[in-house]
């Protein structure tokens, strides 16, 4: 990969394909900005449009090998991309509706939800140990310390923050991977921030 990624998208898509990480980054640092502001158009919610985009780029990762050969990159990825978020928005439309107005649960359904999230944490909990050393401080330093990629590129003493980058994303494909066979409810729109409650409590 070159430093000023001067490629076009097809090649880094095709570098994709046969499973580099860099080559993600490339695509990822490119079209986050403008998916993400995209996704905000067909649904006001940025944690849930942020959330599915994370998770959007990881199954790129994650299923590299199954990817397609496109030749428009930019206008896949806003294919793909909608159809994930209009998936996530009919999951969860009874919190989320065109007006802004919460939705509020019934006793009944607030039990089982917190019953549900203990059982999520566990999962989460033995999860995270079969990570290793190395993954598990990265986790620890995004989602406890809220470190940037640039800070835990530095502590971790990495030559680029590409490398901060890449390790995250593989640490975060390994947690669902080992995730969705405890529990197949969990997917990384409900992983990352159950993540982000998991390390704020250990605050």
């Amino acid at each position: 990969m070159g430093a000023n990624n001067l490629q076009p998208d097809n090649y880094y898509w095709q570098q994709l394909r046969k499973g580099s990480a860099p080559a993600l980054e490339v695509l990822y640092d490119k079209y986050f900005p403008q998916l993400f502001r995209y996704g905000l158009h067909i649904i006001p919610h940025r944690s849930l449009v942020q959330d599915t985009l994370q998770d959007f780029f990881v199954d790129l990762y994650t299923n590299h090998s199954s990817l397609s050969q496109v030749q428009q990159v930019q206008s896949y990825l806003f294919v793909c991309f909608r159809r994930k978020l209009t998936s996530h928005k009919k999951s969860f439309s009874p919190q989320i509706n065109h007006r802004g107005n919460s939705y509020s649960p019934s006793f009944e359904e607030q039990l089982i939800a917190e019953e549900l999230e203990k059982k999520q944490l566990n999962v989460l909990k033995e999860t995270l140990l079969k990570l290793s050393d190395r993954q598990r401080e990265a986790i620890y330093l995004r989602f406890h310390q809220e470190m940037s990629y640039e800070e835990i590129a530095e502590v971790l003493e990495l030559k680029e923050v590409k490398y901060a980058r890449t390790l995250i994303y593989r640490a975060l494909a390994e947690l669902r991977q080992h995730m969705s066979k405890q529990s197949s409810s969990l997917t990384l729109y409900s992983t990352l921030p159950l993540l982000n409650r998991y390390m704020r409590n250990r605050k």
